[in-house]
C-alpha cells in the first residue's frame, strides 16, 4: 500500500501530466487551425477529464484509508460518481 507522501506525489504526477496533456492539445488545436479536428480532441478530452478525477480520488483514498471510515469512504466514492454523471 501507498504511503500518504507517496499517494501525495502519484496524485501530483497525474495532475501535472493531465495538464501537460490538455496544454499539448489546445497548443495542436491552434496550430492545425481545424475546428472539427478541434472538437474531436476536445471530446477525446471530456472523456479523459472524468477518468483522472476518479484515479486521482482513489489514489487519495488509499493514502488515507486509515483516516476515514467506512461512511466517509462511501460518501466520498458517491460524490465522485455523482461528479462523473453530471458531466455525461
Amino acid at each position: 500500500m501507498l504511503s500518504r507522501h507517496a499517494s501525495l506525489l502519484a496524485m501530483v504526477a497525474l495532475r501535472v501530466l493531465s495538464g501537460s496533456v490538455e496544454i499539448l492539445a489546445a497548443a495542436y488545436m491552434l496550430r492545425a487551425g481545424s475546428l472539427r479536428n478541434a472538437v474531436r480532441l476536445n471530446a477525446a478530452l471530456g472523456l479523459v477529464g472524468p477518468t483522472v478525477l476518479v484515479a486521482a480520488t482513489l489514489i487519495g483514498v488509499v493514502g488515507l484509508r486509515t483516516e476515514l471510515n467506512t461512511t466517509r469512504l462511501i460518501l466520498l466514492m458517491a460524490g465522485v460518481g455523482l461528479i462523473v454523471l453530471a458531466t455525461r
